[in-house]
Order: structure tokens, then sequence, then C-alpha cells
């Protein structure tokens, strides 16, 4: 049954989730720290010289470059730069990618000609096209002084890439404070293949030309939709709920479902650049610009506090890896639900200072799950979500275009834990990964489960 949803506009202050990940001194979203040593060595990289070198090179992308362990892309860990990355096709041949960060997270000093308290911020990107072979399509370095009279709350870089129709690619890029001698390091797709993919839109505060670089919304946002293409007149809005699933474990050779089924409600609207959205109703929000295509724009809606972990419902339900159905219904039964949360983690510890150690690692690592993981749903109900809650960061992470390899141990043990992730084609996302299940997969999820359900944190080498 097609129904209208009661309330649904745009606008937004799209600031929740990046305030609270300043909150958190375990932060590490997708970014490198790099120290002075391994820095020099990366801007030698990036000579003239060097980049010719790279246009010329060619490298198959089925492959794991296994030189290059990228585990701290998904590592906690302190970094004083939280960039937000967007790409937009402004022309068949030209992408925009923008580059957001906040100016108070730079060093500034008065160690330039002018005396004046400055920044300085370098951005440096490489563009590969994947067609078989993985070649550099374009490549950049832009330098920025930035002063602290003329400061605002955030700094944005729009850089153009030289991106041909009909053509996919990965972008890296690094964002490095210059008198910090501090970066961070981003990958990111760049699809032309479609005039319809979300790549093809932009998300703007309502009546303002601030643009939102986070789909994830919350219920105070108003927003408006841009779509880069001429003569549309409409937008086709299908609302889904939230997926309550969560995966099975490892050791079940049950694949999980990678992507939404019907929408719970479906709608036409009149576009223009200024119509507005506001998401009332938790759920995910996919607008396209013609019925029969699926590819289009998402936003999403998972609560007030998302990706923080607040509320009762929130503390419990990310339990259910720990916790078998029977005792996952009686504790959401229980008549003070956070009580009850605290006295099973104070039940499997030796006292209440090892319960709350255990919260604060299992909770951190939802926060963390729902940050980096999110695609149709929640990032701690995915897969991924799930091997990083129980097992925390891998200690090596391969990856290329189509799976991400995760092991816990060193390569060379014969017992070390191997989890491969292959990314999934969804309209909706360009974040859904799904786990490969086998027989030969050693996943020591039951010793995972035990332990921690002992009052101790899962360690490979336990």
């Amino acid at each position: 049954m097609k129904r209208r949803s009661a309330g649904h506009s745009l606008n937004g202050n799209n600031r929740f989730a990046d305030d609270q990940i300043k909150k958190n001194s375990y932060l590490y979203s997708r970014i490198y720290l790099l120290n002075d040593q391994m820095m020099l060595r990366f801007l030698r990289f990036l000579t003239p010289f060097i980049v010719v070198f790279l246009i010329s090179a060619c490298v198959t992308q089925t492959k794991y470059d296994t030189s290059r362990n990228l585990a701290y892309l998904y590592n906690p860990s302190l970094t004083s730069l939280h960039p937000r990355y967007h790409v937009y096709h402004e022309s068949d041949q030209t992408s925009i990618l923008s580059v957001k960060i906040y100016p108070v997270e730079l060093l500034f000093n008065q160690a330039n000609e002018a005396g004046v308290y400055q920044a300085r911020l370098e951005i440096f990107f490489r563009l590969y096209e994947l067609s078989g072979i993985r070649t550099l399509a374009d490549s950049g370095h832009y330098s920025y002084p930035i002063d602290m009279q003329n400061v605002r709350r955030e700094f944005i870089s729009n850089i153009p890439l030289k991106a041909g129709k009909g053509k996919k690619y990965n972008l890296e890029i690094i964002t490095n404070d210059v008198l910090r001698s501090k970066a961070v390091q981003a990958f990111m797709p760049v699809d032309k293949s479609s005039d319809y993919n979300f790549q093809n839109f932009q998300i703007y505060r309502h009546n303002t030309e601030s643009k939102i670089f986070n789909p994830i919304l919350d219920s105070n946002q108003v927003v408006q939709i841009r779509y880069s293409r001429d003569n549309v007149d409409s937008l086709y809005l299908s609302y889904y709920r939230t997926d309550s699933i969560v995966p099975y474990p490892p050791s079940l050779l049950i694949p999980s479902r990678s992507s939404v089924q019907e929408p719970d409600t479906s709608w036409v609207l009149p576009y223009n650049d200024n119509f507005p959205i506001k998401l009332t109703e938790e759920g995910i929000y996919h607008y396209t610009v013609d019925r029969d295509i699926k590819e289009g724009c998402t936003l999403f809606y998972f609560g007030e506090h998302f990706p923080s972990v607040k509320t009762a419902g929130q503390l419990i339900d990310p339990l259910e890896y720990l916790l078998s159905d029977a005792e996952m219904v009686r504790l959401k039964r229980e008549p003070n639900p956070k009580l009850a949360v605290d006295n099973f983690w104070i039940s499997i510890s030796e006292n209440i200072d090892k319960a709350r150690e255990l919260i604060r690692i299992y909770y951190n690592r939802v926060f963390y799950a729902n940050y980096f993981f999110v695609s149709y749903k929640e990032g701690w109900k995915t897969d991924r979500g799930m091997i990083y809650i129980i097992y925390g960061s891998p200690d090596i992470l391969y990856k290329n275009d189509e799976e991400e390899r995760w092991i816990y141990g060193l390569e060379r043990d014969e017992d070390k834990i191997v989890f491969t992730f292959r990314k999934v084609d969804n309209p909706y996302t360009q974040n859904d990964f799904v786990l490969r299940r086998s027989e030969d997969l050693n996943s020591r999820w039951g010793e995972a489960i035990a332990s921690w359900k002992r009052g101790m944190v899962f360690s490979y080498n336990q």
C-alpha cells in the first residue's frame, strides 16, 4: 500500500555527527596520521617527475596491493583534522571535488612575511581510472594560506577533476596541515558511468549556499536537493523503514541480505532548487529523476543521536551479537532497560570499574561502526560492523576497488583470522560490503563471544 508521509521536507546544520566526532578522542574516520618522515617521503613522491612517471604506469585492479597495509583507515587514533569530501559531476568531462576543513583544527602562527596569524593547508589528489587496468587519469596539488582574521566556521575548497563521461574512477586525497606537519588520507569512488547516480546531486541547507557533505541527517535539518542535469521538473521519492535485521555470525554459511526491498512509501515531488525537505521518520529517503531509474540521491535519518549510542534501546540492540534470542527477549522485557544493561555488564565482570571499561570499549566500537560502515542501514548492523565490534579494528587491511581483506594477527601466522568483504552494487550507497562466507573461514567466533561473556575483550593473541 502506498501512503504519503506526514512530514517530509529538507534543512539543516549538518554538524551533529562532526561535533560528536570532535568530542571523541578515539576518532580516526578513514584518515591516516602521518609522521614528519612519512610526510617528507610523500611530498617527494608527488614531484612533477614522479607524477609524469605515474601517468604512464598501469596497475591491475583485481589484486590486492600487499605492500600497503591500510589498517589505519579504521583504526581509532587522535588526529587534528577531520575533513569532509564530496564529488559532484559538473559536466561530461569535469567533476568537482569539494573538501571541507574546520579552521579551528588548523595550527596558526605568525611565522610569515605579513606577521599575521596564518595557517597553511595543502591538498593532494590522485584520480585513477578503473577500466581493466588501473591508470592515473589526473593528479594535483593545491596550497591555501588561511588568515585567522578572515577565518569562518568552515573552509571549503573546490577542486576540478578531469573525469570523462562513462568511466569509473578511484580518488585518493591527502589533506595536510603544513604548520603542524600532520595529514589525513581518504579514498572515494568517482562514478561517471551514469547521469543519474548520487554524484550528479548536491545537498544544500535550505535557502543558503552552504553545502552538506554528509547525507545522514537529523530531524531538525531542512535541506534542498540540486540535480546537475537540465529538463527535470519532478523528483520521485521512495521511503524505506530502517532495516532491523543484523547479520548472522560469520561461522554460519548464510549470506547477508545486501539491499533494501520494496519501498514502504512512494510519491512524486515537484522539483526546483529551493524545494525544502525535512526528514521526520527514521529511515531511508531515496530520490530519483525517473520512476524507472534506481540510481539517485539518498538521505538517511537514523535517529537524533546517531552515530552515538545514548538511549536504552541503542544500548540493548547491539548486544544481539553476544546474547541468544531468549536472552535478548528477557533483556528487552526488563522494566528498567538502562539498569538491565548495566547489570548485564556488571554480571560478566569482576567489578564495576571493569564493567565500565567493557562498556566504553564495546560502545565505542558501535559508535565507530556507525561512523565507518553505514550503508542502507546503521553501520553496527552490517557485516563489517559486526566484525569490527567483536574483533576490533584489523591488524592488516588490504583493499582494492572490489573487496576489503581484514587480517587479525600476523600475515605469516597459520592460524590468523581473515575476513574478506565484497563490495555490492547498491543504488542507495557506495558503502555496501558483504562478508564472503565459506567452510574454510576460521573466524573463532565462538571463542570471541565466550571471551566477551567472561568479561574479557577478545584478542587474537589470547
